[in-house]
């Protein structure tokens, strides 16, 4: 969203792309014209799931909640290492040990893994191999000062996750 007035000339532009929702449901009618039997397969197979498509099935499985019953933790996201805030770190440090805390959430995108973005490709396959080094001193680091860390995937972990197809684990 901007604040400023937009371009019109990228207003017209972006208008004059042709409707894809439209586009797609024109695709599926036909599809279904032209392949009757496949189409009713493919409706009875996801009716027999639930009614609903594979993927709002997929996005409702990923919501499903953890709980984590503690009674002091720390919680902490956005590290992006290795662009990590060193102040931000030490401040974190000195809140846990003021409240005696020993149990830290990261709640996503720990990694920044800009290696595997579809958006920025900066770095090298070099400098991603040095990206999970430092990962392995900041876990460590953390390790040292916290007795549990549980970390959500955020949407940095996720694409690395999707792009690498499982090639390549994490120990």
């Amino acid at each position: 969203m901007s604040y400023r007035k937009e371009n019109p000339a990228t207003v017209k532009r972006r208008n004059a792309r042709p409707d894809r929702k439209q586009k797609r449901q024109v695709q599926g009618n036909l599809y279904m014209k032209n392949n009757p039997e496949k189409a009713a397969a493919y409706y009875r197979k996801t009716i027999a799931k639930g009614g609903r498509g594979l993927y709002a099935q997929m996005i409702d499985e990923q919501r499903k909640p953890i709980v984590i019953e503690l009674d002091n933790v720390a919680l902490a996201g956005d590290f992006h290492v290795p662009f990590t805030s060193e102040p931000l770190m030490k401040e974190l440090f000195k809140a846990a040990d003021e409240h005696g805390t020993k149990d830290l959430i990261i709640g996503g995108d720990f990694w920044d893994c800009d290696n595997y973005s579809r958006f920025t490709h900066l770095t090298s396959t070099q400098c991603f191999t040095e990206e999970i080094e430092e990962v392995r001193k900041e876990l460590k680091r953390l390790l040292a000062h916290f007795d549990r860390l549980y970390i959500c995937r955020g949407n940095h972990e996720k694409r690395w996750i999707d792009l690498n197809a499982g090639k390549m684990g994490m120990r």
